[in-house]
């Protein structure tokens, strides 16, 4: 567990301060989202519950007057037949005059009239006589008496009957139970139209309905014109009626069914006291709708936050991470040894003063540099000078000694030619108009040291001397490399050697060093000798004592061309001493004074 915590906070850690600052932003921002979609959805799912609440008290209530009303018209209906019931005993169908049946007519007529005018829901009312052989009704009148109708409505098996396609109240009364004549049915006809009209109010959507049915399905009333979506909800709601403990449940009930792929929200409950049923429906869509502002409000409120994150995250960028980039940037260069740049800052805020600072820390760090490296240019110049300057008067005596020792014995051609030798020598190391020179002219000046040499030695010492090759004749090297070399060959090889001196100047390069290489078969260098050779030249690098020699042109060459130049010390093929000049080819820092070739 603290290991991955440890892991986490480095991961962390190692973020930049821009993911850092929208992460922070992100963990401000995800609990305010989570708390209005929260919100949203306690929101809609309360007013969802509140619609399904309002649409079961419609439903109830408009269930309730339907269910009342037709309970009133029936205990109307049974009220005036027991009114009527007392005149129609005393009816003698064959005695009766005119006058008599136009009397009884008479005293019907009110009761079916008040039965009639005290509902809406109520299109006639009628009274079957069969004694009479009439049926009376308020809309009709008198006419002949109906003998299907009469049959359908004798029995009072249900509270609302269908008969040819219109719905009847009935209340059968017999008077006597001996005679089928002594029987008279009051019924109302139930206004169909007007029933639809009602139950359309129940819901107030474009495409709502309502069905009042009974539970064997032998009638219905249907406000919706939407016919398929009725049947199949009647269908339903039937089947459902005839669940066990169907009938327990108290209140309206709301369930959702789809028809034809749409889901619909039906609401639905049985009537308390009549055999009906009363449901209402409409597309979850139409009722619902109202509740798409919460989502509206959400799915734009989350872009808003998207946008402002976004914006935020943009803002960061321009504000702080950019600059920051642009700093670091700034920084890498300046590692790499580039520091004449200027960093630019529109606005007077802290990253203009960090701006400010850098470019004058640069500058500063830029003149320390320069001035360090002059003196440092200016230290190495002057070191070359005196080490140059112990190379010059180096064997000037003892040159002057044999052209004496020439012209003593007679030489004249000798001696001319020994003191043009003596002439280029030393115009050569008397001219001081630069430091470096081209790796020819410095070989030119070692093939006259070896002429004068080989006068002194009177050619007891053969020298073979290659040429330099094109390719680094003007390689630029420090002033008197090789002649020092050979005059130490000179001076240690030869100058106790009895046998034939042997002298080999060779020259070799690549991509990556120039190479002198001086050969000699001086048989006096033992290995310890090497050995201490090699360990005072390394020496001699660290130290400023006086000194000449290999020591002299090994730290020249360093100086020159870095660490890894300098003298390399080993066994000749020749049998002597072989030094080998490695100069590393790279660009350098020309001299100031050196002349352009």
């Amino acid at each position: 567990m603290n290991q991955l915590s440890r892991l986490i906070t480095s991961f962390i850690g190692n973020q930049s301060i821009l993911s850092k600052l929208i992460a922070s932003l992100l963990l401000i921002v995800t609990p305010l989202y989570v708390f209005n979609f929260i919100v949203t959805n306690i929101g809609a799912e309360n007013n969802r519950k509140e619609i399904e609440q309002a649409l079961r008290n419609s439903l109830q209530s408009y269930n309730n007057i339907m269910d009342s009303e037709f309970l009133r018209i029936q205990q109307m209906l049974r009220n005036s037949a027991l009114d009527i019931a007392i005149a129609h005993v005393e009816l003698d169908a064959a005695n009766l005059t005119h006058m008599e049946k136009s009397m009884f007519f008479g005293e019907v007529g009110p009761y079916l009239s008040r039965i009639q005018y005290s509902s809406r829901f109520i299109k006639d009312t009628t009274a079957l006589l069969p004694l009479l052989d009439t049926t009376q009704s308020t809309i009709a009148g008198l006419r002949k008496f109906d003998s299907g109708l009469f049959e359908a409505l004798r029995l009072p098996s249900k509270p609302i009957i269908r008969q040819d396609d219109q719905l009847f109240i009935n209340a059968p009364f017999v008077t006597t139970s001996d005679r089928k004549d002594s029987m008279f049915i009051l019924a109302v006809q139930i206004s169909e139209p007007t029933v639809a009209a009602y139950l359309s109010k129940i819901m107030n959507f474009n495409r709502s309905g309502a069905v009042l049915f009974d539970s064997d399905g032998t009638w219905s009333v249907e406000s919706g014109h939407d016919e398929p979506a009725t049947t199949e909800i009647r269908g339903l709601l039937s089947a459902k009626q005839l669940e066990p403990h169907a009938s327990s449940t108290a209140g309206p009930q709301i369930m959702t069914h789809k028809i034809q792929g749409e889901p619909y929200l039906i609401v639905y409950e049985p009537a308390a006291n009549t055999n009906m049923m009363l449901a209402a429906f409409a597309p979850e869509d139409e009722i619902y709708g109202s509740l798409s502002i919460y989502k509206t409000f959400f799915y734009s409120l989350s872009i808003l936050t998207i946008l402002v994150i976004i914006l935020f995250s943009f803002g960061l960028y321009r504000i702080i991470h950019k600059p920051l980039k642009t700093l670091m940037q700034a920084f890498r260069k300046v590692e790499i040894g580039q520091m004449r740049f200027t960093l630019k800052h529109r606005n007077d805020d802290e990253f203009g003063y960090l701006y400010r600072r850098f470019n004058n820390m640069t500058e500063t760090l830029d003149n320390m540099v320069n001035v360090v490296y002059e003196q440092r240019l200016l230290s190495q110049r002057s070191e070359l000078k005196r080490l140059q300057s112990q190379i010059n008067p180096h064997f000037l005596y003892n040159s002057f000694f044999v052209l004496q020792r020439l012209i003593h014995s007679g030489k004249r051609d000798t001696a001319i030619q020994f003191a043009g030798y003596l002439g280029r020598y030393f115009q050569y190391i008397t001219r001081d108009a630069s430091d470096e020179i081209a790796l020819m002219e410095d070989s030119l000046h070692a093939q006259a040291y070896v002429d004068i040499q080989s006068v002194c030695f009177d050619e007891h010492v053969s020298v073979s001397y290659e040429s330099v090759p094109d390719a680094i004749k003007r390689f630029m090297v420090p002033r008197m490399i090789i002649q020092p070399l050979i005059e130490n060959s000179f001076e240690h090889a030869f100058q106790k050697q009895l046998q034939q001196g042997l002298l080999r100047v060779s020259f070799a390069y690549d991509d990556e060093f120039v190479v002198v290489n001086i050969d000699d078969n001086g048989n006096q260098l033992a290995d310890e000798q090497l050995e201490q050779m090699t360990a005072r030249l390394e020496q001699g690098t660290h130290q400023m004592e006086e000194s000449t020699g290999m020591i002299n042109v090994h730290r020249r060459i360093r100086l020159k061309f870095g660490e890894t130049s300098g003298l390399r010390l080993s066994r000749s093929e020749l049998g002597g001493l072989r030094i080998q000049i490695l100069m590393e080819r790279k660009e350098v820092v020309p001299d100031a004074q050196a002349p352009h070739r």
